[in-house]
């Protein structure tokens, strides 16, 4: 009985191996995970909260959809931000003033920010929470 050929495929299995062994040592598969994302993520929050408080535009956002809407249509379109965004707003305040409900869409990471913001109706003023909301849908 010959073990000549059980030899020789026993080295070159031994050989590939040491030659994996060796090219993983040499060229490591390093991965890094950074927070960038969610930290752009949370920046265009905040500026687009502030850009919308510069504008006045706070109270007519907090009780029309439509031109909500149609503000962050223009801000965040797929062809500007190179991905897809979605928005949301949350509005608390007192009963008086009669807010509208908005709907928050389902994503898999998201960011909000809120702002207090005070408005006089008929000479009473009135406070109010409008919390603006960004994420990605995938």
């Amino acid at each position: 009985m010959s073990l000549k050929g059980i030899v020789t495929i026993l080295e070159v299995m031994l050989t590939g191996v040491i030659l994996i062994l060796a090219f993983l040592h040499f060229f490591p598969q390093y991965s890094v995970k950074t927070e960038w994302d969610s930290v752009l993520l949370s920046v265009k929050v905040r500026d687009t909260l502030n850009t919308i408080d510069r504008l006045n535009k706070t109270y007519e956002f907090a009780t029309n959809n439509v031109s909500f809407d149609n503000f962050m249509n223009n801000i965040f379109y797929p062809e500007m931000t190179e991905g897809v965004l979605i928005w949301w707003k949350e509005v608390d305040g007192p009963e008086e003033i009669n807010l509208t409900d908005y709907r928050v869409p389902y994503f898999t990471e998201g960011h909000k920010e809120s702002m207090v913001d005070v408005v006089n109706i008929s000479n009473t003023y009135y406070n109010y929470t409008f919390t603006l909301g960004l994420g990605y849908p995938y």
